[in-house]
């Protein structure tokens, strides 16, 4: 399978990273989550500026990887979303304000989104029928150039 790289986003504490490894284990991949990103730069700037390092950094770590690359981060400014070219995008849509007000402050509702989660509890369903079916076109796909 090509690279497919699938973006969670949302608030802080909105399910990213619970999602994320109920994915990778049942998908496998990557699964490349902010806070451990942030952990081994010890950069813990949330200016724009840091924001914007944090997204590069990001985008970097995806970059080098093969199959399912799940990026688990708030990426909070849609133009930033729209620049990771992600193939799928899942808007962790669980909460409303975070305990970050810095956080809510910038961070913009995706527009541009393929699964909206509301109650991650009751719908986490709808990005697993999404990717069983992106997988299966993909593994169709690849059999195809090879013949």
């Amino acid at each position: 399978m090509r690279k497919c790289v699938i973006l969670l986003t949302g608030l802080p504490d909105s399910g990213k990273t619970t999602l994320a490894k109920k994915l990778v284990k049942k998908y496998g991949g990557s699964h490349i989550n902010a806070d451990e990103v942030r952990t081994a730069t010890n950069d813990w700037d949330f200016s724009y500026e840091g924001r914007l390092r944090q997204f590069h950094r990001m985008k970097a770590a995806a970059e080098g990887k093969e199959g399912l690359v799940f990026l688990d981060f708030v990426c909070p400014i849609n133009q930033w979303r729209d620049s990771l070219n992600a193939d799928f995008m899942v808007w962790m849509d669980t909460i409303q304000i975070s305990k970050y007000g810095d956080t809510n402050k910038v961070f913009e509702r995706p527009i541009n989104y393929d699964v909206r989660i509301k109650k991650f509890n009751d719908e986490d369903e709808k990005v697993e029928h999404f990717l069983d079916f992106f997988i299966a076109v993909q593994t169709e796909l690849s059999r195809t150039k090879t013949l």
